[in-house]
């Protein structure tokens, strides 16, 4: 991996822990609140219709929207599924707020510390600005230069995202490498040229079993890793 010169991160998911801080912050909500619920379906219905909402845009049946406005959206329509209509304004601002102060991957601050001894890194995100600026801030992470979707108003995996940071960036595509749990993610990085490392984010018995039967996802990506730390093994060995 010599050539490369420079990673370019997905957040969600990748970086952070969506799933695991939101359960852990509704679920705090709602011990405050004296609400009864299962947060972590109420978690799998918001980040579904999170994504949900990126296609649609994606395939022209809506008009643009930042992340934060879908997570608005779908905050509003979830909440109605789980009988909770009668939350407040002020406190549906507090929850979508959660997206702002998501938790690192437990390997991801230092990983990218010492990932970024040897590469320069930034970000590429379907995440707004000011989200991926309030996570990076709360997890004390520092980056290069911040690349979102929202540059250019398309959304990941749509090609004219990876055009949109090799033109800012102004480094060759094969000298970028895309970092990312999502397949179609680096899948379509690939086919602009770039090279591509797939965060597995596997459990410790997953990745026994995993060991255990080589999938051939081996085989898809440039780097296949469990973590950063394990990423930064790999490619700086």
């Amino acid at each position: 991996m010599r050539q490369v010169k420079l990673l370019a991160f997905d957040i969600l998911g990748t970086v952070f822990d969506i799933k695991g801080s939101l359960v852990n912050k509704l679920s705090k909500f709602g011990h405050d609140k004296g609400l009864k619920m299962d947060w972590s379906a109420l978690a799998d219905s918001w980040i579904n219709k999170y994504v949900a909402g990126v296609d649609e845009i994606r395939h022209g049946r809506h008009k643009w929207e930042t992340s934060d406005s879908i997570i608005r959206s779908k905050l509003e329509v979830i909440l109605l599924e789980h009988s909770l209509g009668g939350i407040g304004q002020l406190e549906k601002d507090q929850l979508n707020s959660i997206w702002h102060c998501l938790s690192p991957w437990p390997d991801s601050v230092k990983g990218l510390k010492k990932l970024s001894t040897r590469f320069r890194i930034v970000t590429l995100t379907n995440a707004n600005i000011s989200m991926v600026q309030d996570l990076s801030a709360n997890a004390k992470l520092s980056w290069d230069e911040f690349l979102s979707a929202e540059h250019i108003e398309r959304y990941k995996p749509d090609p004219h995202v990876y055009r949109m940071a090799i033109n800012r960036l102004g480094f060759l595509p094969g000298e970028i490498m895309l970092v990312s749990t999502d397949k179609s993610d680096l899948k379509a990085a690939m086919a602009e040229g770039l090279k591509t490392a797939f965060i597995q984010r596997l459990s410790r018995r997953r990745r026994i079993w995993h060991r255990m039967i080589r999938p051939s996802v081996e085989n898809s990506f440039h780097v296949v890793a469990y973590d950063f730390i394990d990423l930064y093994k790999k490619i700086c060995a």
